[in-house]
């Protein structure tokens, strides 16, 4: 009989101190039950990562709207891309070979306009538009064969006639390309972002032209 009851004591006994540490366990600050601090941490975690997942779709959106042009814009900004390169090129070719002083200035201004326009249209997303390439492909082919045979004509020259055929040939370049960007600006059929660019581009290319005009006379009178 003494032996059931030590038995029954013992099992008590070994009751009311497995409860008595769950209690204490309980109302200590900091300790949480088994399982719940890799809860807890997994949860954070998954709200920090649907936080980025949902920055990172609303900057793609958000660039992707920016660079959606139609194939009649992109064919456009290829030729426009294209002109500008060569303008560019042929500036600073001009600022190592011309004689005159205020020839090399012209250059210099060219160059200068063309690389701030070359920027607008990075800031566009043109160089990083991956769905249009082939349109802006398209438009830069013809642009780039008249800028060959231009480089080449240019290459052959020195002294003053290199002059009288850089001036010739800005005002030339320049009198087609204000064309364009005026048809351009007026045109309801394109995007009016690339409108607006061709629109506010204008008074650039006609100060260019309207300065090589003016130096081309002052060339030919001396």
């Amino acid at each position: 009989m003494s032996g059931k009851h030590s038995a029954v004591r013992f099992a008590a006994a070994g009751s009311i101190s497995t409860l008595f540490a769950a209690a204490l366990l309980a109302g200590t600050p900091g300790v949480a039950p088994a399982g719940a601090a890799d809860q807890a941490q997994d949860r954070p975690q998954e709200r920090t990562t649907a936080g980025v997942n949902d920055t990172g779709q609303r900057n793609t959106q958000q660039r992707n709207q920016s660079t959606q042009f139609s194939r009649k814009d992109m064919e456009f900004l290829g030729r426009a891309m294209e002109t500008n390169r060569a303008e560019v090129e042929t500036a600073r070719m001009a600022k190592n070979k011309a004689v005159d002083r205020e020839v090399k200035d012209l250059a210099q201004m060219i160059e200068s306009d063309h690389e701030r326009l070359n920027q607008r249209l990075k800031a566009m997303g043109i160089a990083d538009n991956k769905a249009d390439t082939q349109q802006a492909r398209a438009g830069k082919a013809d642009k780039a064969a008249e800028h060959h045979h231009a480089m080449q004509d240019l290459q052959r020259a020195s002294g003053e006639e290199f002059d009288r055929r850089f001036l010739a040939h800005m005002a030339e370049q320049h009198r087609n390309t204000i064309e364009e960007f005026r048809a351009v600006a007026n045109d309801t059929t394109y995007s009016q972002q690339v409108r607006d660019l061709a629109r506010e581009t204008l008074p650039v290319l006609e100060r260019h032209e309207n300065r090589a005009l003016g130096l081309r006379e002052e060339l030919a009178s001396r």
